[in-house]
């Protein structure tokens, strides 16, 4: 029935973040920083999973897919130490801005520079995380946020058990009757963000946790500011086409901009080009 609304949008979360007008208070943040210098290597990748996902194809070649041209701009690997600021200054330059380009960053580089990350071995996974890993609905193409139980107790971390619990709960309810997602709506994007691999990425970072950008919007400020008041965006995308817009200045229209970055022109795994220029292609 028109105006009808189904009882789970009542779940639903919003993902924007408050604006901030200032520099933010990042006392409150906990950030994790690994001092050990073992590294786990494992010769094991993924291949060829792409294909593997449902309608992928069909999100990576939606129609705005058409309408920009992309320009990853390779980096150095990035670490705590480096300033993002800095890091764009010294990269994008080079790679000649022209009005109407659009600046994305990887949400997962802002994460690391801010320190936002936890090594595997620092977790000590309890009972609920082995028993909701699990459990937890797992598809052919990757492991998923909390596909590990080392990763399922990072997110019981970040935001508590009982709310974990709520959502797992929720999440297998509404999973039986065809609608899935639910888990992460109530768990929170900030959950959803929690990323973390035993492959497929560089030494320094396997078997370590990353968790989310802290004031993706207050970073694209700083960023667009120091760079001439470049449009500016901090995303989260992968291989299957979706794409996340975490923050942005406001002169970015997000929803068009990550329909239009679907094909993750940034890569996923070894290419060092976390930043790009998204440009409107002249008719």
């Amino acid at each position: 029935m028109a105006g009808k609304r189904k009882w789970w949008r009542f779940w639903k979360r919003e993902t924007e973040y408050v604006e901030q007008t200032s520099s933010p208070d990042t006392d409150g943040y906990q950030v994790y920083r690994s001092t050990q210098k073992e590294w786990y290597r494992e010769q094991k990748r993924r291949t060829d999973r792409v294909a593997e996902r449902p309608e992928a194809r069909r999100k990576r070649e939606n129609p705005y897919t058409r309408t920009v041209d992309t320009i990853p701009i390779k980096t150095h690997l990035i670490t705590e130490h480096d300033d993002i600021v800095e890091v764009c200054k010294r990269y994008v330059p080079p790679a000649g801005p022209r009005p109407g380009d659009v600046l994305v960053i990887s949400e997962k580089i802002v994460a690391v520079i801010q320190g936002r990350t936890r090594r595997f071995a620092d977790i000590r996974e309890g009972f609920w995380a082995r028993f909701l890993s699990a459990r937890v609905s797992k598809a052919p193409w990757g492991i998923g946020a909390v596909g590990l139980p080392v990763k399922m107790q990072a997110a019981i971390d970040l935001v508590g058990l009982p709310r974990i619990l709520l959502a797992g709960v929720v999440g297998a309810i509404t999973r039986t009757l065809g609608h899935r997602g639910d888990f992460y709506r109530i768990a929170g994007p900030e959950v959803a963000q929690i990323d973390g691999s035993r492959v497929g990425t560089f030494e320094r970072y396997i078997n370590v946790i990353i968790y989310g950008p802290a004031f993706p919007k207050w970073v694209c400020e700083r960023v667009s500011s120091a760079l001439g008041g470049i449009p500016t965006a901090v995303i989260d995308a992968n291989d299957y086409g979706d794409v996340d817009v975490l923050g942005k200045t406001d002169d970015v229209d997000g929803y068009r901009l990550a329909l239009s970055i679907a094909d993750n022109p940034l890569g996923q795994e070894l290419q060092k080009t976390p930043l790009g220029l998204v440009r409107p292609r002249r008719p």
